[in-house]
């Protein structure tokens, strides 16, 4: 399934929408939505890529003030 190979992906690193499609997975954050409902701890944060601004995601904590852990927060404390 599109989900199972999105953690996959995740687990080797983090990804985007774009390079998501890619990778033939489509609506990367509605994927994302199905790993968090499914108990995943997916973090996310803002990039910008070759100008585009756009969520960059993995199931490790990212550095920095601008990661979430959540869609409604901010990462909490460990």
């Amino acid at each position: 399934s599109q989900c199972a190979r999105l953690a996959e992906t995740m687990r080797d690193g983090s990804t985007t929408t774009l390079r998501g499609i890619e990778e033939h997975i489509l609506r990367v954050p509605a994927r994302v939505y199905d790993l968090r409902k499914a108990g995943y701890r997916v973090y996310d944060r803002w990039v910008t890529d070759h100008g585009v601004r756009l969520k960059e995601y993995s199931l490790s904590p990212f550095d920095g003030a601008d990661a979430q852990l959540s869609m409604f927060g901010g990462v909490e404390d460990e």
